[in-house]
């Protein structure tokens, strides 16, 4: 797992010691960020580009629409 000898940073980065490293997850105190490719999935839900929501399988319509604009 890449992060799993990075938690002094990632205590660092999200201000708090509650965090645990899975294989495919984050969980920084009770919100859980997806692991892609090495990559912390930070986004809203509701903002996820189609090819990521299909990669992880997660149905948008199920999802509040978030009212932001963001970059892809």
């Amino acid at each position: 797992m890449y992060y799993s000898n990075k938690l002094d940073i990632l205590m660092d980065i999200f201000g708090t010691e509650n965090i645990k490293v899975e294989k495919e997850c984050l969980t920084v105190n009770d919100k859980i960020y997806s692991i892609i490719d090495d990559v912390i999935i930070l986004l809203d839900p509701a903002q996820y580009p189609e090819s990521l929501s299909k990669r992880i399988k997660v149905n948008k319509s199920n999802i509040p629409t978030v009212d932001m604009e963001f970059a892809i």
